[in-house]
């Protein structure tokens, strides 16, 4: 078994945290990075959120670990956030007579428990149209259940778009009523606002928000009229566009078959700053043939690990081109003008012109790819109205790759009782030259950056960001831009990216907290 784990490091937000407020800590040794930071008292270093006993709004920490990590009152990263009740500690099950699966029920309360340990921060608190990027993760029996429903109507596929889509609308309905949480409900804040005419339906006709109930989903539920919800409608045009990255692992944490995960902007942040989405930019890098890594698609990647493997001839088109080329999708979301931003990158092959569809393999250049979703994610990283980033490989935070690496088929179980459908997972590669592939790139584009911008330091130090490289099933990018699977062609590799300028952010903040100007919208 393993357990993936990437680390962001903070400096000083140990003794930051631990500290009493002064800048020496009394021998006169205090460091110099730390004392500057002790000495701002516009914005702290690190603030954590960590829920220690059971309580009725988020579940307890069932790891060493916080639900939440703010770095500079600014950038705030959830820990992943699974199905749980925090009331009882267990998985959300469906009610018996419904027809919703186990994994739907899930996802939204994974949503539920995001936009509480949200409300619950400090200044303000957050909401979760502030999501800058984030990854929803499904187990393999989401998959199943997703199979097994569709199974005479698929036939021997599975059934990913229809998992990818299920998904969506769960996720809109969530981001576009923050889950049914009322900011400041957790702390008890949130006060009983007459009806207005912004959105009168989340109110009785004696004026009580929610009908006195602690939200929208049990006062529908209590009055019988869950099934109509016209606040959801009224939402639906609000969606904060938030690019969400879909990946299905073969197992979640506590058997969970769903789970959130999210990088925010925090309410103060986002209250002062922008906060947008750029649109999707679609480039193309063509396939090259090469003497490895020769790649089965229904198999996933199989990527070159020292091996020889044979590789059949790249098929061409009729025109005499290569017949595949791989296309990088990229979509970013920021906060304020080069302060901070997650960009999402999906890399997916697509069949050339004049090609029948019907390619099994294909050859092509990982390292360029790799190079070409980086070059990606930091120039899309960028608001509406700027001609281009501000971004550098400098202001990267971490890489997160995700790489299709196995083969998924069914198996239909029909001994003993009624037939259903199981997952079948065969795991190809272990992603080990992939890993080394990816160094090579962060590093040498790294270096290059240092010897442009004359940055001083140690020659042979690996001065990269963090980076972090995980097995999935299958990943699909979620963007508003729906489009068809001819269209954006098979994904094979995904990159999350997370990017902060901390000193602009730091800036921009302290400028325009509590002021507004003539010139802001």
């Amino acid at each position: 078994r393993r357990v993936m784990m990437d680390c962001v490091l903070q400096r000083g937000s140990g003794g930051y945290l631990r500290g009493d407020g002064n800048a020496d800590d009394g021998d006169g040794e205090c460091d110099t990075f730390l004392a500057k930071a002790l000495r701002n008292k516009h914005h702290s270093l690190r603030r954590v959120l960590h829920v220690q006993s059971i309580s009725s709004w988020a579940p307890v920490c069932i790891g060493p670990y916080s639900q939440a990590n703010v770095l500079r009152l600014s950038l705030v990263f959830l820990a992943g956030m699974i199905g749980l009740v925090p009331e009882s500690m267990t998985l959300i099950e469906p009610p018996p007579s419904s027809d919703v699966s186990g994994w739907e029920v899930q996802l939204y309360q994974s949503w539920r428990n995001a936009a509480a340990v949200l409300d619950g921060l400090d200044d303000g608190g957050g909401k979760l149209e502030d999501c800058l990027g984030g990854l929803v993760y499904f187990s393999a029996v989401a998959l199943e259940s997703v199979a097994s429903k569709n199974a005479a109507e698929e036939g021997g596929d599975f059934p990913w778009n229809k998992l990818w889509s299920a998904a969506r609308c769960i996720c809109d309905d969530a981001l576009a009523t923050n889950a049914g949480v009322v900011m400041g409900s957790v702390d008890g804040t949130a006060a009983a606002k007459p009806p207005n005419d912004a959105d009168p339906a989340l109110y009785d006709e004696d004026g009580v928000l929610y009908g006195g109930y602690e939200d929208e989903e049990t006062w529908r539920e209590m009055s019988g009229d869950a099934a109509t919800s016209p606040s959801l409608s009224s939402h639906a045009s609000e969606n904060p566009r938030v690019p969400l990255l879909m990946v299905c692992l073969p197992e979640l944490p506590a058997h969970a078959q769903a789970e959130v995960e999210l990088v925010c902007a925090s309410r103060r942040a986002a209250a002062c700053l922008s906060v947008g989405t750029g649109s999707l930019v679609r480039t193309l890098v063509p396939c090259r043939d090469r003497s490895k890594s020769a790649s089965p698609l229904d198999g996933g990647i199989l990527w070159d690990t020292g091996y020889d493997h044979a590789s059949p001839p790249a098929e061409r088109d009729r025109s005499g081109g290569a017949s595949t080329c791989i296309q990088i999708s990229s979509v970013a979301r920021y906060v304020g003008l080069g302060c901070a931003c997650v960009s999402t990158t999906i890399a997916s092959w697509k069949p050339g012109a004049g090609s029948q569809g019907d390619v099994d393999s294909f050859d092509f250049d990982m390292e360029g790819v790799l190079s070409k979703m980086i070059d990606s994610s930091i120039d899309n990283a960028r608001g509406e109205g700027e001609l281009g980033s501000l971004f550098t490989i400098g202001d990267v935070l971490n890489v997160r790759v995700y790489y299709k690496v196995a083969s998924v088929s069914r198996v239909e179980n029909n001994g003993g009782g009624s037939p259903s459908l199981s997952v079948r997972v065969e795991m190809v590669d272990d992603g080990s030259m992939l890993r080394t592939q990816l160094y090579s790139v962060l590093r040498s584009k790294s270096s290059q950056y240092r010897s442009t911008a004359n940055i001083d330091g140690d020659e042979g130090s690996a001065d990269i960001p963090a980076y972090t490289v995980v097995p999935v099933l299958g990943m699909h990018l979620r963007h508003e831009e729906e489009t068809s699977t001819e269209e954006t062609g098979m994904p094979l590799m995904a990159m999350q990216v997370s990017l902060t300028d901390a000193i602009r952010t730091e800036t921009e903040m302290w400028a325009r907290h509590d002021r507004r100007y003539e010139y802001d919208n």
